[in-house]
């Protein structure tokens, strides 16, 4: 890019004792460095939220920079150690959703280094000069806001009979002071602020509307209220920093660099072009997302998300033992669940849009998808705002269809001689509840000779993991919830609970961590439905 006329906006996070103190000792010294840079002062560096730095993009500044105290100096023991692992997830995280990993730095400079800091803060101007302008700009939609008179019309709220079955058969309910039936009377009376304080606590599992006779769509309901709180300002506080979901925003705007997904099916056979398509989405960022937490090496929650990381490998591992080589779509980008559901409706459809128009390039006329979010959101929504119509399968069913024309064998054979453990399986509410999907799972783990015991509550009536809707809102109702279904599960005396949902498979795990109320048996191992399926045909061999 031509640097004539292009003076980089920088944001420097400066930890309270040593950067911010060099930054102001390189004023008094009267050091000259660029006059773009934003400082921000924190108490430490390793307080920097990595959706700080997102965000920074995602307001047009084109390079962010932490600064903090040399290692081994720092006030808070560890803090620079801490937003050093930050910085270098991030950098991997920014690599696969579209934004150069050389515009976030970290540099480490004493109290007395006021010539370091300019000198820094100046070498890094002219790095972002030579990378050019960041041209993600997101911001709030400029349109008219449905009033909550129209929202209650769209979703037939008046119809509501308060005969109380949605509260009663709420997970929410049942462990926080959480109405449906009570938000709908609020909606109609007009008590806005007392809708909006609870839409972000509704899960949208979909059991209320499942049971409600008046055909009242709460979910949707939720959904349009969130919509309305966005576009008057409010901004959800998701849980793991707003990661996913900024991540998400993000990817609307960037071109997407198609060597990480290369390299995440690197040994397996696929295709550039085909009839089937197999998609991604978002778990293989979870290696990234959940080293957030913590930030240790050793955390739980980030093997979390390197279990869930690996599904799309084992998926595919499947595919090609049943001959098929799926189309990869190495530029794919989020498929918009999220955004979707916190009423982020112009990133969702420019996300739908870019993500059929790939799929149709690529000749496809099947999609599979190992995540149900995905799913459901390709085969519900994806049509009603761009041209899109294939077919869309779970990893389940089309499995399944593969066992039943013999292109796939799941069954033990002759070389495993011990009989497969007793498995419970976890129903995810997109799959099955939103889309009718039961059997599917349940007749490939059957298949491969894995005994399936049922929780006291599944199938229709299968109570959700407990995890927040579009990573809305995670606290201890959350934690209570997953427990709860952690605990159905241990009923059932199996040796291990398998979802087919990464989000399952992350609130569940993430339940069995941290300290647990006494008398609490959560100790069962959790897995996805292609990762036991793919260690299944894998020990047969």
């Amino acid at each position: 890019m031509d640097e004539k006329g292009f003076e980089p906006q920088i944001l420097v996070f400066c930890c309270n004792w040593c950067a911010y103190a060099s930054a102001d000792l390189s004023g008094a010294a009267r050091l000259q460095y660029p006059p773009g840079v934003r400082i921000v002062r924190v108490m430490c560096a390793g307080r920097v939220d990595p959706y700080f730095v997102l965000r920074a993009f995602e307001r047009g500044f084109d390079g962010v920079m932490i600064a903090g105290c040399h290692l081994g100096d720092c006030h808070y023991l560890s803090g620079n150690e801490k937003a050093e692992q930050r910085v270098l997830m991030l950098k991997e995280l920014l690599g696969v959703i579209g934004i150069e990993p050389g515009r976030l730095k970290i540099a480490f400079v004493s109290a007395a280094e006021g010539g370091k800091f300019a000198k820094e803060v100046t070498g890094f101007v002219e790095e972002i000069k030579r990378i050019g302008k960041n041209e993600i700009k997101v911001e709030k939609p400029k349109i008219e806001l449905d009033d909550l008179d129209t929202i209650i019309a769209d979703t037939a709220v008046y119809y509501c009979a308060e005969c109380g079955k949605c509260t009663s058969i709420c997970p929410v309910s049942e462990v926080k002071d959480f109405s449906p039936r009570v938000t709908v009377g609020n909606a109609i009376f007009g008590f806005d602020t007392d809708v909006e304080q609870v839409a972000f606590d509704c899960l949208t599992c979909g059991r209320c509307k499942d049971v409600c006779p008046a055909v009242v769509d709460y979910p949707e309901f939720t959904r349009q209220v969130r919509r309305r709180m966005l576009l008057k300002g409010y901004e959800a506080r998701p849980t793991h920093g707003n990661l996913f979901l900024s991540s998400a925003r993000i990817m609307a705007q960037t071109e997407i660099d198609g060597r990480f997904r290369r390299a995440l099916f690197e040994g397996l056979k696929t295709s550039s072009k085909g009839d089937v398509v197999y998609f991604t989405g978002c778990s293989p960022l979870y290696q990234f997302l959940f080293k957030e937490v913590g930030c240790s090496l050793d955390n739980p929650l980030e093997r979390i998300g390197d279990d869930v990381a690996r599904i799309p490998r084992d998926a595919v591992f499947l595919m090609n033992k049943a001959g098929v080589a799926p189309v990869i779509l190495e530029q794919e980008k989020c498929c918009g669940h999220d955004l979707y559901w916190i009423g982020d409706d112009e990133n969702f459809e420019t996300l739908a849009k870019y993500n059929a128009s790939l799929m149709t390039e690529a000749g496809a006329k099947r999609v599979v998808c190992s995540c149900p979010e995905g799913y459901w959101i390709f085969k519900q929504r994806y049509p009603e705002v761009t041209d899109f119509d294939l077919e869309v399968l779970h990893i389940s069913e089309f499995l399944k269809e593969q066992v039943e024309k013999g292109t796939l064998i799941l069954s033990p054979g002759e070389k495993v001689k011990e009989p497969r453990k007793k498995v419970t399986y976890q129903d995810p509410c997109r799959l099955g509840k939103y889309l009718g999907v039961y059997d599917a799972p349940r007749f490939l783990l059957e298949e491969a000779g894995f005994e399936v015991a049922e929780m006291a509550h599944s199938r229709e009536i299968a109570n959700c993991c407990g995890g927040p809707n579009a990573w809305v809102g995670c606290g201890s109702a959350n934690r209570m919830m997953q427990l709860d279904r952690l605990a159905e599960a241990t009923a059932t005396k199996s040796e291990v609970l398998v979802t087919s949902c990464p989000k399952c498979q992350a609130h569940l795990k993430c339940g069995q961590c941290g300290e647990l109320p006494a008398g609490r048996d959560v100790e069962i191992e959790i897995k996805d439905l292609v990762t036991i399926l793919a260690e299944a045909v894998r020990e047969a061999k």
